[in-house]
C-alpha cells in the first residue's frame, strides 16, 4: 500500500532541478510513540516527506538493505550483519520518501546523529534512545567473544543519493517513485 502524506507537515518549496530525493525506514522500535512523533516532526523540518507504507520486512529485503554494509572488503559478512537482518526480519517497519534540497541526505544525517546512539547529542534522533532509557543493544558473537551491538537505533537513513536510489527501490516501484517527486 502505497499512502499519500497530507500536507500537514510543513511542505519545502524547492526548485525542480535542485530536489533531491531520499529514503528513511524507521526500525520497529522507531514506528513507536514517541519516537515516531519526533521522527516525523524532525524529517519534515528539512524535507516533505512524500510516502510513507507500513511494511512487515522480510529476510531478502533485510539482506538486500544491509547487502554492502554488511561485509568487510574480502566479502565475508561481517559478524552484526547476521545479527541485525534476524531482528529486523518479521518485524513491522515504516517506509519514508522523502523529497527536499541538493543536501538532503547530510541534512537527515545530522539529524539522525550517528550510528551507536551513546555517540549522538541532544536533539538528534538516536539520541532519543539514551534520553528514554531504552534498551537497544544485544550481544552478538563473534570469533573474538561476545561483543554489544545496537539493534535497533530507530532508523535507518541511506548514507548517499547513489544508496537512496537503490534502497527505496526494494520496496517501491518507478512509478511509485515518479508519483512521489515527479511534481
Amino acid at each position: 500500500m502505497f499512502v499519500m502524506v497530507e500536507r500537514a507537515v510543513r511542505q519545502v518549496d524547492i526548485e525542480p532541478e535542485a530536489r533531491s530525493l531520499g529514503f528513511i525506514m524507521l526500525k520497529p522500535l522507531g514506528t513507536t510513540e514517541p519516537f515516531r512523533s519526533e521522527i516525523i516532526k524532525q524529517i519534515s523540518s528539512i524535507g516533505s516527506i512524500e510516502a510513507i507504507r507500513p511494511h512487515t520486512l522480510t529476510r531478502t529485503e533485510a539482506s538486500a538493505l544491509y547487502s554492502l554494509s554488511g561485509h568487510d572488503e574480502e566479502g565475508n559478512p561481517l559478524p552484526h550483519f547476521h545479527a541485525i537482518v534476524n531482528y529486523l526480519t518479521g518485524k513491522q517497519i515504516e517506509l519514508l520518501l522523502v523529497s527536499g534540497g541538493r543536501n538532503l541526505i547530510t541534512e537527515i544525517d545530522k539529524l539522525i546523529g550517528q550510528w551507536q546512539p551513546e555517540n549522538t547529542h541532544t536533539g538528534q534522533m538516536r539520541h532519543l534512545l539514551i534520553e528514554y532509557g531504552v534498551q537497544y543493544m544485544m550481544d552478538v558473537d563473534t570469533p573474538e567473544g561476545s561483543n554489544k551491538y545496537c539493534y535497533d537505533n530507530l532508523v535507518h537513513s541511506s548514507d548517499s543519493q547513489e544508496s537512496a536510489n537503490r534502497e527505496m527501490r526494494i520496496w517501491f516501484s518507478e512509478e511509485e517513485i515518479k508519483g512521489a517527486f515527479g511534481k
